[in-house]
């Protein structure tokens, strides 16, 4: 006689482990979920580097920090959401774990005689006068015409960088939220484990 059968019924024994590991996993992934945002507060200051980030206005980042179960991996995946456009979307993983060395302004133009340019900031109204978004956040009115002298290529090159900075920008420091959570609530893991197979 084999014990393993007698005293073993296998299907129902995983069926209930699988829905215990689910059940202990999506726990906590909220608690990761809740301390996470919690350590996010909101405040007019940035955050010193290698503390969690300051939340401002709308507090998109931390509104945007989900869990979920992923069963093809038997796991939790815990974090924030893409907020949007192309620089926003990388924002919670460069807070994360920062940047090294200098990135590329991509909103930098180099302008060259004989190219559309720049040549006045804060004058309403025009054909060739339209809003734009400069680097502090801030909507600005920027007429352009095509360049005809090097005085007026250069005078649009100092007219872009005081809207959109210098060419190279210093990646930030990081300020994480996900791993100090995570960190903070694995030690909960093995408790929540306890007697939940039933």
């Amino acid at each position: 006689m084999r014990l393993k059968e007698f005293f073993f019924d296998r299907q129902v024994v995983l069926t209930a482990v699988d829905r215990a590991r689910k059940r202990v996993l999506s726990k906590f992934g909220s608690f990761v979920r809740r301390t996470a945002r919690q350590s996010i507060r909101k405040r007019k200051r940035a955050s010193l580097p290698g503390q969690p980030p300051s939340g401002h206005g709308k507090q998109l980042l931390k509104t945007f920090i989900y869990f979920g179960y992923d069963p093809g991996n038997d796991s939790v995946v815990i974090g924030p959401e893409k907020l949007g456009g192309s620089s926003m979307g990388e924002a919670p993983e460069v807070l994360e774990y920062g940047g090294w060395g200098m990135r590329k302004n991509t909103r930098r133009r180099r302008r060259v005689v004989g190219a559309p340019g720049e040549i006045e900031i804060g004058r309403a109204g025009g054909r060739s006068t339209k809003p734009v978004t400069d680097c502090r956040g801030r909507m600005r009115q920027v007429t352009y015409a095509r360049l005809r002298t090097s005085a007026q290529a250069a005078h649009a090159n100092r007219l872009n960088e005081e809207l959109y900075g210098p060419d190279y920008l210093k990646q930030p420091a990081a300020r994480p939220f996900m791993v100090p959570a995570f960190n903070r609530e694995r030690p909960k893991l093995d408790a929540l484990w306890a007697d939940s197979v039933k």
